[in-house]
């Protein structure tokens, strides 16, 4: 499943005072996932992916991915569960224009994405027919 987002960040927009965007995502293990900054940011765009107040990419707390005309892509695995709080965290320091910041994120349902999990269930079953 693909995901994209957006959030448009008005001109000087403080790090202080960062955009928070809401994601409503499918459960699943996040497996790709790419940031976009449009030509004409000129790096003045910032953003960023959490789950509750928790960074996950860039991994680096408190540092934010910015460019110039730029998608910066990554693979990952990460679990998204039900009742997780997942937002995309933007601001801009460009004094006159806003700028847009585009999420990417491709999500396997888990099933797909671990099939060790299947091992995992089958050996519980296991262990109750011999009675351990």
């Amino acid at each position: 499943m693909h995901f994209k987002f957006q959030d448009t960040a008005p001109a000087n927009t403080l790090k202080a005072a960062e955009r928070v965007k809401d994601l409503k995502l499918t459960v699943g293990i996040i497996t790709h996932g790419s940031l976009t900054f449009p030509m004409g940011c000129a790096g003045l765009a910032y953003g960023a992916l959490f789950v509750g107040s928790h960074q996950v990419y860039p991994l680096n707390p408190g540092e934010y991915e910015n460019g110039n005309g730029v998608t910066i892509e990554w693979d990952d695995y990460q679990s998204v569960k039900k009742g997780d709080h997942w937002t995309l965290r933007t601001y801009n320091e460009d004094i006159k224009y806003e700028h847009t910041v585009t999420l990417r994120l491709d999500i396997l349902p888990e099933t797909i994405a671990a099939p060790w999990l299947i091992l995992k269930d089958l050996a519980s079953i296991f262990k109750k027919l011999l009675g351990l």
